[in-house]
């Protein structure tokens, strides 16, 4: 959740048109006669919306008045094309026409589009120059839907100079950028991509408010990024901070994300340090809906990570403060971990990254406990992991079809394949009807979709 964008900038490349209206036919209710006709009109009288639009330009009518145009829906997309297409004499004139105007472009809906694809076609000498018309207005863009775009743009490519020239303009707004929607995708692309003394700008930022950074939304982010992209030297104060704050960090909604950034990316003592605070309250943390995550984390790079062999006395003290007294029955952190809806994945994760004797250790508790297990849709599962884990079930949905789930009256016809899937009994929630209930418990998880679907398309109730 360290929401990582599907985009290098965070958004589309292009800027899209305004969305098309909805069809009047999408939630029952169209609007009138006159309001339809007029959005047929815009949508060039088609019903496929934006894909449907001709743009009938000509060079010869755009560059007179290619600001304008570039403000425009069809003038934009005409002149993206054409940046795209044209040769580099072209190019320049574009440029040229349009690099007085670069600053009301750049956070326009439509002429942002057309600012950015010439600033990756434009010459290092063109994306200082237009880096320049920008100057001042480097908060106010970076804070904007469109204009963070270009920010980042410029943050790529210009040379570290002109970076510099960009991280001083905002030195004494870092903070405010971080907190915005748009501006901390500038931040970010700051870390990734500026020299380290502009890095240093950012990381002091942070320092001086890391208490609310750290859980902040978009804050927790450009921690993140600071942990992945920064030299280890220059992080010692942060790794120092956010390991004083794990018991905290790890049960919030933003900061458990850092807390699992230090444990993939941070140096394998910051990791030990992790994993004891972890331990010292492991059930009150696995239980926990977002501290879980941590949990699981802590396992996963404690046996399979590349400072496994470092932290595997670490590993062996939280396996052993999972197991608990052999002699334990109720309330032992066994069964408080796989009957609670977050706590079992602690275990199922414990089975996975168990082995040997270990692992025969604890197939012998959960077996011990299986009558129990079977009654509570959290115990399924952790049968269902163990089963996996030692091979007694395929990963094939349908080749598991044979697990024991609690069988009720409807599972009677399940081997002539005339039984009907219960919808509930896969759900967290389970089958309130229990061995009572008229559908199947037998049928593996999905498989009432799979029967649906084949009786749409007129096949075999059972394959």
């Amino acid at each position: 959740h360290g929401y990582p964008p599907p985009h290098p900038y965070g958004y589309s490349a292009l800027p899209a048109p305004p969305p098309a209206p909805r069809s009047d036919d999408e939630d029952g209710h169209g609007p009138s006669g006159q309001k339809r006709q007029q959005r047929k009109e815009r949508r060039g009288g088609s019903p496929g919306g934006r894909k449907a639009i001709q743009v009938n330009l000509t060079p010869e009518e755009v560059m007179p008045r290619i600001v304008e145009a570039a403000q425009e829906s069809d003038g934009s997309r005409f002149l993206q094309a054409r940046l795209e297409e044209c040769d580099e004499a072209e190019r320049g004139k574009i440029y040229e026409a349009v690099l007085p105007a670069t600053a009301k472009l750049a956070s326009d809906l439509y002429g942002s589009g057309v600012v950015l694809i010439l600033l990756e076609k434009a010459t290092e000498e063109q994306q200082v120059a237009m880096a320049k018309k920008l100057e001042g207005e480097a908060f106010n863009l970076s804070t904007h839907r469109y204009g963070c775009r270009l920010m980042q743009k410029l943050l790529e490519a210009l040379p570290e100079e002109h970076q510099a020239a960009v991280a001083e303009e905002l030195r004494d707004r870092v903070i405010e950028c971080v907190e915005n929607m748009h501006g901390n995708h500038v931040v970010q692309m700051w870390v990734r991509k500026a020299p380290e003394p502009c890095v240093d700008i950012v990381l002091q930022a942070i320092l001086n408010d890391f208490d609310k950074m750290a859980e902040h939304m978009y804050g927790c982010r450009v921690i993140q990024r600071l942990l992945e992209h920064c030299d280890e030297g220059k992080l010692h104060v942060l790794l120092a901070r956010i390991i004083a704050s794990v018991a905290k960090l790890a049960k919030d909604k933003h900061g458990n994300y850092v807390v699992q950034c230090v444990l993939e990316h941070g140096r394998k003592e910051d990791k030990q340090q992790i994993i004891q605070v972890i331990r010292e309250d492991f059930v009150a943390f696995a239980n926990d809906k977002v501290s879980s995550n941590v949990v699981e984390k802590c396992f996963e790079v404690s046996t399979v990570g590349p400072d496994a062999e470092y932290l595997k006395d670490e590993r062996e003290a939280m396996y052993q403060k999972v197991m608990g007294d052999a002699t334990e029955t109720a309330g032992s952190p066994l069964e408080q971990l796989w009957h609670d809806r977050f706590g079992n994945y602690a275990v199922q994760c414990v089975i996975k990254h168990s082995r040997g004797e270990d692992r025969e250790a604890l197939q012998q508790r959960i077996m011990a406990a299986e009558p129990s297990l079977k009654e509570s849709p959290t115990g399924r599962h952790v049968i269902a992991a163990l089963k996996k884990a030692t091979g007694q079930i395929a990963d094939d949905p349908q080749e598991s079809a044979a697990t024991p789930n609690a069988p009720s009256k409807g599972s009677e016809l399940h081997a002539s394949g005339q039984c009907k899937p219960c919808a509930w009994f896969w759900k967290p929630q389970g089958c309130r009807n229990d061995q009572n209930c008229q559908h199947c418990h037998l049928c593996p998880e999905g498989e009432l979709k799979e029967r649906k679907k084949n009786k749409r398309a007129g096949g075999a109730s059972r394959p």
